[in-house]
């Protein structure tokens, strides 16, 4: 639905793009790139580190996937549906009496209105003021001047190049950049490569690990093990 909503479009993938930590331009890449660094520096282990690698993985992952499903490909939806129930309003309303005819007009508005199309503007601007921020706010995160987290620590901020420049940020700038490259690319080329054609096709992971895929729809059944176990037991 890009073709149809491209400040939605453009305005979300923005969103995406900072979400999914994508280098350098979006302040979500810096605040993630903070959590990686702190757990880089945490003594006791390294997990925490891998661990928030393998989550901006996923997260870069399921957010291009994500974009491929809403934005990409042929539209799947609404205007074949909307012709088939308009024929049969027209057909009903032509055989029943004249009162029917009446109600026509407007059930044919209400499915045509189903269609895509752009939101208003109580909608899109502020979805466009978000975006700008996800962009401008880059210029008080990173680093080389860190006027936002000093701020929300309450100090001073300071111009400071060599945070910015030394060995280990650019190292961990790198890593973190390689990982979500890693896990758009992986998006793109199961869902991005090959849209889905039908409404009721089967997701490209599905067809290729279904057991995989089932416990990741399942969300890997936490819901149910919290049910069986503390909401069953604090409910005696």
């Amino acid at each position: 639905i890009r073709i149809y909503m491209p400040v939605t479009f453009a305005t979300y993938a923005i969103g995406m793009m900072a979400l999914s930590g994508v280098p350098l331009v979006f302040c979500g890449f810096w605040s993630k790139d903070e959590i990686l660094h702190v757990a880089w520096l945490y003594q006791p282990s390294k997990i925490p580190f891998f661990l928030g690698l393998g989550g901006a993985f996923l997260t870069a992952f399921y957010m291009t996937r994500q974009m491929c499903f809403v934005f990409a490909g042929k539209y799947r939806g609404g205007h074949g549906a909307a012709e088939k129930r308009s024929n049969g309003v027209m057909e009903s309303s032509s055989a029943g009496h004249d009162h029917h005819h009446s109600t026509t007009p407007s059930l044919h508005h209400s499915v045509a209105s189903h269609d895509p199309h752009e939101s208003p503007a109580v909608m899109t601007l502020p979805l466009q003021i978000l975006a700008a921020c996800t962009v401008l706010l880059t210029l008080v995160s990173t680093p080389l001047w860190p006027w936002l987290p000093e701020y929300l620590v309450g100090e001073a901020a300071h111009w400071s190049p060599d945070k910015l420049f030394n060995a280990g940020t650019l190292t961990l700038l790198v890593v973190s950049g390689v990982v979500v490259a890693g896990g758009i690319g992986l998006g793109w080329w199961f869902y991005g490569l090959l849209p889905a054609e039908k409404l009721d096709e089967k997701d490209p992971l599905e067809q290729q690990f279904p057991e995989q895929f089932a416990w990741s729809r399942g969300k890997f059944f936490v819901d149910e093990l919290y049910a069986a176990t503390f909401v069953k037991w604090n409910a005696r």
